[in-house]
C-alpha cells in the first residue's frame, strides 16, 4: 500500500510539472523556473523512495535520514520558490517596521 501510493503521488507530481514547464517554455520566467525545479525535487524525492522500497536494499535507518534529507531539500526548494515568487526580502520588513 505504502508503495502504490508513492507512486501514485509521483504520477499526480507530473501534472503540474508539464503545466509549468510548458508555460516556462513560453516565457522563460525566472519565478516558473524556481517553481519547477521546486516539484522536480519533490519528484526526485518521490521516485527515490520508490526505489528505496522496492530496489535497493537499506536498513531502516539509513532509509529514514534519507526520506528526512528528502523531506529538507522539497521544503527548501518551495520555500525559495514561494519567497523569490512574491518578491519577499529583509530589506521589506526593515522598512515596514520604521
Amino acid at each position: 500500500m505504502h508503495i502504490a501510493l508513492e507512486i501514485g503521488s509521483a504520477l499526480i507530481v507530473l501534472l503540474p510539472i508539464v503545466g509549468i514547464a510548458r508555460a516556462y517554455r513560453g516565457t522563460h520566467s525566472r519565478r516558473l523556473a524556481l517553481a519547477l525545479t521546486a516539484f522536480i525535487i519533490l519528484e526526485a524525492r518521490l521516485l527515490g523512495l520508490v526505489l528505496l522500497h522496492t530496489v535497493i536494499a537499506t536498513d531502516h535507518y539509513f532509509e529514514e535520514v534519507l526520506d528526512f534529507g528528502g523531506d529538507l531539500a522539497v521544503v527548501t526548494a518551495f520555500a525559495m520558490a514561494f519567497l523569490y515568487g512574491t518578491r519577499w526580502s529583509f530589506g521589506r520588513i526593515d522598512a515596514e517596521q520604521s
